[in-house]
């Protein structure tokens, strides 16, 4: 018989899967921040960012680490990241792990 599932697990499994996407999208805003943060040291490196162009190129790059790195601080400083990896560790309350099924002793 195939095994119901109550309105309060959907929610739970929907909830899970906003908070994953919460934290790839944390992810993928690091990673934008980093990469445009290696453009900006690159550029200095070479010596390029003295031109027109590699100043252009240096304020764009750091623009864009502002707008996506603020995100990703924003999330640290509020402890959001923090209270979405812990939840995502509990997993579905009510569950119980596989392996965890020993019998109370008597």
């Amino acid at each position: 018989m195939a095994e119901s599932r109550t309105a309060n697990e959907f929610n739970l499994g929907e909830e899970q899967g906003i908070m994953l996407e919460q934290l790839v999208l944390l992810a993928l805003s690091s990673i934008i921040a980093i990469i445009a943060l290696v453009v900006v040291g690159w550029e200095a490196a070479t010596g390029r960012a003295f031109s027109l162009d590699g100043i252009c190129l240096s304020l764009i790059c750091l623009t864009l680490v502002a707008v996506f790195g603020s995100s990703v601080a924003w999330s640290f400083h509020t402890g959001e990241v923090h209270r979405m990896l812990s939840h995502l560790r509990q997993g579905t309350p009510g569950k119980e792990a596989p392996g965890n099924n020993r019998p109370a002793a008597a």
